[in-house]
């Protein structure tokens, strides 16, 4: 037994459970015993969670997806690869308008009320279902499905139905919120709630952000069937 095992058995046993910090991407590789084929990276921006999975997984097929104009050329310039498939669409169920911040990471389909996000442009772009496209490429398993989409999630999973009841998606890393922070945004009750149903409970919360008032405010989550497990 480590010595890190044995301090933490001997917590254990006075009541008390502690952890080290988790890091998200390696957990996603322990459950899936390091092996993906098929990899949705939904919100892709510039490609840096597209470049961390292709180290984890070099010989998984990567569809990163990224509806901005400027985010999608700098994806495209930033992440090649034969398994790399870079495609300007947004996951969603329907179309609607899409805005671009002055900080681009809170780029959505939701309007931001977060003081000092400012909208840059207002424009129109691409969707499509996830079951659409899985049916237009012949992709029958995910193996991750990431979701950093702002806000948004509930509507890209909506897409995603058939995938979801036949049990064809094995993993989803979503951001969830638990505040305010896009007017019409879904919450990270919506998304649990919604994977639920299909044997996708939350496994583990990562990178908790707070707000001032010290309230939770934003995390990063893995949700995943019970049988995806592993001990370390």
């Amino acid at each position: 037994m480590s010595v890190r095992h044995w301090i933490q058995l001997r917590l254990r046993n006075n009541g008390l459970n502690v952890e080290r910090a988790r890091d998200p991407f390696l957990d996603q590789s322990l459950l899936l015993g390091g092996q993906a084929q098929v990899i949705f990276d939904g919100g892709a921006n510039e490609g840096q969670t597209t470049t961390t999975y292709l180290k984890l997984f070099p010989m998984a097929n990567i569809y990163s997806f990224e509806p901005s104009p400027t985010l999608y050329a700098r994806l495209c310039a930033n992440c090649k690869g034969d398994n790399i498939f870079p495609a300007q669409l947004a996951l969603s169920d329907r179309k609607e308008s899409f805005f671009e911040y002055n900080i681009t990471g809170y780029n959505s389909f939701e309007k931001c009320t977060v003081d000092g996000v400012n909208t840059a442009s207002e424009i129109r772009v691409d969707t499509i279902k996830i079951d659409d496209f899985c049916a237009t490429n012949g992709i029958e398993m995910i193996d991750i499905l990431k979701l950093d989409i702002q806000g948004a999630e509930v509507k890209a999973l909506r897409g995603a139905m058939r995938m979801l009841t036949e049990r064809r998606i094995r993993l989803v890393f979503a951001e969830v919120h638990f505040a305010a922070i896009y007017e019409r945004q879904c919450f990270y009750q919506e998304i649990a709630t919604l994977l639920e149903k299909f044997d996708l409970p939350v496994f583990r919360f990562y990178d908790l952000r707070y707000t001032k008032q010290r309230r939770l405010e934003y995390a990063d989550a893995i949700f995943c069937a019970a049988s995806l497990n592993y001990e370390q």
